[in-house]
């Protein structure tokens, strides 16, 4: 993404240094997940074919779950997709609509897993 569009998907509002802040985080980034895990693209960033995220992971496992044959399995998956989620890499404090709407609709999954979870 380019470096106006990822302002854009953090600040409603973007500060002055917001471009500076995004890659002051993306510095941090590469330090906690690798230099390789973020690409500098023509104009902004991407992150490496290999980088998982939380959320991917969990979608992925929830799929796989909702199909497994038997409870046995649907519980084993439900549980690593459950475990696989923290939910911070949509945490910010001055979220654009898109993102509070995709955390709002993760956040009502997670709750049906939840339960779904506990009666397995």
């Amino acid at each position: 993404a380019t470096l106006e569009r990822l302002v854009d998907a953090i600040w409603l509002s973007p500060p002055p240094t917001a471009s500076k802040a995004v890659r002051v985080h993306i510095g941090r980034l590469r330090r906690v997940r690798g230099d390789e895990a973020i690409e500098a693209s023509p104009g902004g960033y991407r992150l490496a074919p290999t980088v998982r995220l939380d959320r991917t992971e969990y979608l992925e496992l929830r799929r796989a779950a909702r199909c497994a044959p038997a409870p046995a399995d649907e519980l084993r998956l439900l549980t690593a997709a459950l475990a696989a989620w923290s939910g911070a890499e949509l945490a910010r404090s001055n979220m654009t609509a898109t993102v509070e709407e995709a955390q709002r609709a993760l956040e009502l999954l997670l709750l049906d897993d939840e339960e779904r979870h506990s009666d397995l």
